[in-house]
């Protein structure tokens, strides 16, 4: 869904500068396609590959590709960074604030060696699903706790759970059938079960947080989410410290208890920013500087 739908918004904006398209790659590998596949590919194309794409070339495949094109990059979202071409790449692409840093300090980390890695880093946001814009914002009228994703993300105190709207999004048809009920909600939940990560883990899109803040809602998260502190910041008054549930029924007490009053409209200006970072021209303008960074 990322790559369609940043495809279907840089063609409504961009679409008078460039020629976009979302080309789907078979399992190159396990069909003998490879080379075939990238001498049929036309010269002086840009190629982002989108997640695990990249997976469906061998290493020799990926150089090949991108000596043949005008530039490739790779839009990694969360993909796990241990995972980085170490050569084919020329820009990768951070789909978070703290994976831009995350990147660059595993390059560096690897420079020199034997597993030292080509290309520079970029930041593309990963937005709201486009349909969210379309949706009639929040109603301020009392709380509307809400949450909207995978049921086996959350960790939600049971207490609170019942109080709260769950909106099932753990597959593409799934949000395609409950998404418009996160209509007029204005208190959106965004904490993740605690998790051990492996080696070098990605680093999580705060697609929730853009979410809330699209449809002028406040959002309860943890200061633990890999974006919620760099683009929330620490003033932020609805950020548990933690996932610890104790520390989640305070912060949504705070909010009831502080709902509608000036701490509420500090916090909505605070979210207002975000919605700013991923509206549509805004995306479409890192899209853009990507592309003529390929080009150049």
């Amino acid at each position: 869904m990322r790559g369609v739908q940043l495809c279907d918004l840089a063609r409504s904006i961009l679409g008078d500068r460039y020629d976009f398209a979302v080309q789907y790659v078979p399992n190159l590998g396990k069909l003998g396609l490879e080379a075939a596949w990238i001498a049929l590919q036309p010269r002086g194309t840009v190629y982002i590959f989108v997640k695990d794409t990249v997976d469906r070339f061998s290493p020799e495949g990926l150089v090949r590709l991108r000596d043949r094109a005008a530039g490739t990059a790779l839009d990694y979202i969360d993909r796990h960074l241990h995972l980085m071409p170490p050569q084919g790449i020329d820009l990768h692409v951070s789909a978070s604030v703290s994976g831009v840093q995350a990147m660059k300090d595993r390059i560096a980390r690897v420079s020199g060696t034997d597993e030292a890695i080509e290309g520079d880093v970029v930041r593309l946001l990963h937005g709201v699903d486009r349909r969210i814009h379309d949706l009639a914002k929040a109603r301020q009228d009392r709380l509307r706790p809400v949450y909207l994703g995978s049921l086996h993300i959350p960790t939600i105190p049971p207490d609170i759970e019942q109080r709260m709207t769950i909106l099932d999004a753990t597959t593409t048809q799934k949000m395609t059938e409950n998404f418009r009920a996160v209509a007029g909600h204005n208190f959106h939940y965004a904490v993740r079960q605690p998790k051990t990560w492996p080696g070098i883990r990605g680093r999580k899109p705060f697609t929730k947080g853009f979410t809330a803040a699209v449809l002028g809602a406040n959002i309860l998260t943890h200061a633990d989410e890999d974006d919620a502190l760099p683009l929330l910041g620490s003033t932020y008054p609805y950020m548990a410290p933690s996932t610890d549930h104790d520390a989640i029924r305070q912060v949504f007490a705070r909010a009831e208890r502080t709902f509608g009053g000036p701490e509420w409209q500090r916090a909505l200006s605070q979210t207002a920013r975000l919605a700013e970072l991923v509206a549509p021209k805004a995306q479409a303008a890192e899209l853009e500087a990507i592309v003529r960074r390929l080009l150049s």
